[in-house]
């Protein structure tokens, strides 16, 4: 930490706790302590496309790549109604 300081990158030491307190839905069972740079936001768009899908996979949902589009809503109908 004090390279990042002189420096003069502003990141934070977390530990679990506080990673998991910002970050509730990651599973950190294995993680002791992370670097927060509230400046950084890199993101790979195709590795997250990937993630989303393998993710969406897991919770039942499948995947249709060429199917033709019948039509559009702005709206979700369940048995509690429409939101």
């Amino acid at each position: 930490m004090s390279v990042a300081k002189r420096s003069k990158l502003d990141i934070d030491l977390l530990d679990s706790a506080e990673i998991k307190r910002r970050n509730p839905h990651l599973n950190i069972d294995d993680v002791l302590a992370g670097l927060w740079d509230g400046r950084d936001g890199d993101i790979d768009p195709a590795q997250l496309c990937q993630a989303l899908a393998a993710r969406a996979r897991r919770a039942g949902a499948s995947i249709l790549r060429t199917p033709r589009l019948a039509g559009f809503c702005a709206a979700v109908d369940t048995p509690m109604g429409k939101s």
